[in-house]
């Protein structure tokens, strides 16, 4: 078992490397769900290397109890902050995949009412080569749009395509942080966004929230394959 926990510390050392390489490019242009699988392995591989950690200096020291002595009961208060300890650890994870879902997570959102449907595209922190985005045939809706980039030295490289054909588009080129786009529609249309590359997408609020419930069981559950882990550990 020792051997497992040495290579459990090798991983928790490589995938936490990588994890935290959040700013790094190599990072940033995987796709979010893949972000936060790195970043799931690194909370796992690093909370079973705190709980070998942490078991180690619970139990008492075998060159201690030999001589004919026996071992003790083992400290409750010692177990009790091992397990906060794990629990903190799993906290870092959670706040962290939290942090990427929110900084790299593209938004889509709409918002429809009797007469008009608004669409609100928000760029993240990884860059979207070519959005494609399919407007309503003119016939059914007339559309307008705003450049919604807090920067003035941000602004969207954006054209229109086909824009006297019954299916008018809009194409954006480069679609980054901290650039956005407003469409409004009236009477209210469907408008669908295409992305490239494949590994990129958009998110509604929704998908953010269930992700961000899904973040914390899992955290949870990270929490508690840990703990199972150091009471193994305690047994031996």
């Amino acid at each position: 078992m020792q051997g497992f926990d040495k290579y459990s510390g090798y991983l928790a050392l490589f995938t936490a490397l990588l994890a935290v390489g959040g700013a790094l490019e190599t990072f940033t242009n995987l796709g979010l769900l893949a972000k936060l699988f790195v970043i799931a392995i690194a909370s796992l591989s690093v909370s079973l290397y705190c709980a070998s950690v942490l078991a180690a200096r619970i139990k008492p020291d075998p060159a201690i109890v030999g001589f004919g002595a026996t071992a003790g009961p083992l400290s409750k208060k010692r177990i009790v902050l091992a397990i906060l300890g794990l629990a903190i650890v799993a906290g870092i994870g959670i706040g962290l995949a939290i942090f990427v879902t929110v900084r790299f997570a593209a938004r889509f959102d709409e918002r429809v009412s009797t007469d008009t449907s608004v669409v609100t595209l928000t760029a993240a922190y990884a860059k979207i080569e070519r959005i494609t985005v399919q407007l309503p045939a003119q016939r059914q809706s007339a559309c307008t749009w705003v450049d919604t980039s807090t920067r003035r030295s941000e602004r969207l490289d954006l054209q229109m395509i086909d824009f006297s054909s019954a299916t008018p588009k809009l194409q954006i080129d480069n679609f980054y942080y901290p650039q956005g786009l407003e469409i409004r529609c009236k009477p209210p249309g469907v408008v669908r966004a295409n992305v490239q590359p494949a590994s990129a997408a958009f998110y509604h609020s929704e998908d953010i929230s269930s992700l961000r419930l899904w973040i914390m069981f899992m955290g949870g559950v990270i929490w508690l394959v840990a703990c199972i882990r150091l009471a193994q550990l305690l047994r031996q």
